[in-house]
């Protein structure tokens, strides 16, 4: 299986990343501290909002061991440097962050109807 996206380059896509990564934090360092605990259309806080998100590299990693346990660890050294970091950094994740991070996932989890629609959800309300 492939990780790259057809036409674009791992260099090329980590590139991007990092310039969306760095537009955000400039745009979230502007906001005045007040805006932080205003609630968006999905009823949650820009400081609720981020905490959700920096909990998903605890989730996804330690979910990526979970789903890769035929072959993690027995096998890690066949996997590429990128994953099996990933993979190792997953490992490393303790139950009490797992625990503490799934909470954060169930609190803010919202049925697909009335889920936020990405980051232009954000974005309009970052420019408002």
């Amino acid at each position: 299986m492939s990780t790259t996206i057809p036409g674009i380059s791992k260099v090329d896509l980590l590139r991007r990343i990092e310039q969306s990564h760095r537009a955000l934090r400039s745009a979230l360092e502007a906001l005045p501290r007040e805006r932080f605990t205003e609630k968006l259309r999905t009823g949650w806080s820009l400081n609720e909002n981020i905490a959700h998100l920096a909990a998903w590299p605890t989730l996804c990693t330690a979910e990526a061991v979970a789903a890769h346990a035929a072959t993690y660890p027995s096998r890690r050294d066949e996997y590429g440097p990128w994953f099996r970091g990933w993979l190792d950094l997953g490992a490393s994740v303790s139950g009490a962050d797992y625990a503490r991070a799934n909470n954060l996932r169930a609190r803010f989890t919202l049925p697909s109807a009335s889920s936020p629609r990405t980051l232009l959800e954000l974005t309009r309300w970052l420019r408002s």
